[in-house]
């Protein structure tokens, strides 16, 4: 039925369109797939293990196992950046963002004040790949994109706007010619 709800995974929309999605959730924390294994395997590293030390009874990740976690984590975040883009391009005439954040009126959010703040400071057209994999949820990388648009005003995040009133935001108009 055309005129029907349909609330489906991001996997399940995919290669489908819709004239409105809501994206809701925004705000969930990416899951991490940090591994407890003490053995990893990689094909460009090889073989990272955990050093054990018996006499203290205690086992650390060695530096080739640390790198490993690395490349893990950066092929989940390009996985869940993926995922973001297809949720993203699945709306024809409207998208809307769904997430919340608790803000202090007086000192805003100081995690997305630093996020801000650092995406505001680089001039290069890409920001640096530590600070995209530095965050948490999909809002998160959101804040990133908009920082970096000077026209966009996100002073209810930083605590300067007091207004108690919910915040929304909204694409500009395109002009009339």
């Amino acid at each position: 039925d055309e005129n029907a709800v349909r609330i489906m995974t991001i996997h399940g929309s995919k290669g489908l369109e819709f004239p409105v999605v809501f994206l809701a959730g925004m705000s969930g924390r990416i899951t991490g797939s940090d591994s407890q294994e003490h053995i990893l395997f990689s094909e460009n590293l090889g073989i990272g293990f955990d050093y054990a030390d018996p006499g203290r009874r205690i086992r650390y990740p060695t530096h080739l196992k640390l790198a490993m976690l690395d490349e893990i984590r950066a092929a989940g975040m390009a996985e869940e950046l993926r995922l973001l883009y297809v949720a993203m391009t699945r709306a024809m005439d409207r998208l809307y963002l769904v997430g919340s954040v608790n803000i202090d009126p007086e000192r805003g959010d100081s995690r997305l004040c630093s996020l801000i703040d650092q995406a505001r400071r680089y001039t290069a057209r890409q920001l640096p790949d530590h600070l995209v994999r530095s965050v948490r949820s999909f809002l998160e990388w959101i804040v990133l994109v908009l920082a970096r648009n000077p026209a966009v005003d996100l002073s209810f995040i930083t605590g300067a706007n007091t207004s108690r009133d919910p915040v929304q935001m909204t694409a500009p108009a395109a002009a009339e010619t």
